[in-house]
């Protein structure tokens, strides 16, 4: 079994984020957020992302140095009355 240096291990510091604060510091100080289940498009592209772009200024990064992961919520049923 070979041994990893701490210096090769993937260190990416990725949090959840729902509010502008926690955008501000996600931008300024880390390397990726996870977005709310119930984040819409909108949202996403009203508030979320010119918030990080700003916060990615700040700390002297782009957006493709920064990752945005968001899950979501499937409903299935036999039709629209079923998933509510």
């Amino acid at each position: 079994m070979k041994c990893t240096a701490i210096h090769e291990i993937d260190r990416r510091n990725v949090v959840a984020i729902v509010g502008p604060a926690m955008m501000k510091v996600a931008a300024e100080e880390c390397d990726g957020v996870l977005l709310h289940g119930f984040c819409t498009r909108k949202y996403l592209e009203d508030v979320v992302v010119p918030r990080l772009e700003t916060g990615l200024g700040h700390s002297g990064r782009s957006r493709d140095q920064f990752e945005i992961s968001g899950g979501g919520f499937v409903a299935t049923g036999a039709d629209g009355f079923e998933c509510g």
